[in-house]
């Protein structure tokens, strides 16, 4: 269930169950960033799991190193599991 902080920012307790680690494919769409998307990021201080949304700042570099450490997340339209 998505919860807000007090300060407007939304996040998860717990990982949906319908949530799988993302991976840089999951952000393009015909060569372009999915600006708008919305993708979860695991805070470790907070223990729980920030909506963040895909803008068009937001660098490859910086979702690589969500990605590199394991918490990123994705919400599974389709509950593939990207091969694993």
């Amino acid at each position: 269930m998505i919860e807000t902080g007090k300060y407007g920012f939304q996040f998860y307790r717990n990982l949906p169950p319908n949530a799988v680690p993302g991976e840089l494919s999951d952000f393009m769409e015909h060569g372009r960033k999915k600006v708008g998307m919305q993708y979860l990021v695991y805070s470790s201080i907070r223990e729980v799991y920030d909506i963040q949304t895909v803008r068009p700042g937001t660098t490859g570099a910086k979702i690589k190193e969500y990605i590199e450490a394991g918490i990123l997340f994705i919400i599974s339209e389709n509950n593939h599991n990207h091969g694993n």
